[in-house]
């Protein structure tokens, strides 16, 4: 069954479209849509909208997606601050 999406361009890149259809094949996903300069992210892309059901609200997290990256941000703030660490999470839990 193909459920309820609209995708706003033609020109949406391939690894982009897999993402969002990978998104709307799960069984808490309801309808979707793709704006026209969405392209692809980590798990879901950039641009990408996804109605559930039955996901518990007190689970749900941010996109990693969501975030800029932080070597490029840092980058930007060079004069302000000095690096002495990277620190690299290996996982999230929430519960």
């Amino acid at each position: 069954m193909t459920k309820q999406h609209k995708i706003y361009s033609n020109a949406i890149d391939g690894k982009a479209l897999a993402q969002f259809f990978s998104a709307l094949g799960q069984s808490w996903a309801v309808k979707g849509a793709l704006m026209p300069d969405a392209h692809a992210g980590y798990s879901l892309p950039l641009g990408a909208v996804v109605a559930t059901d039955g996901v518990e609200s007190s689970t749900l997290d941010e996109s990693a997606s969501a975030y800029k990256d932080i070597f490029e941000v840092m980058a930007m703030q060079s004069e302000l601050v000095d690096v002495l660490h990277h620190i690299k999470p290996i996982i999230n839990i929430k519960g």
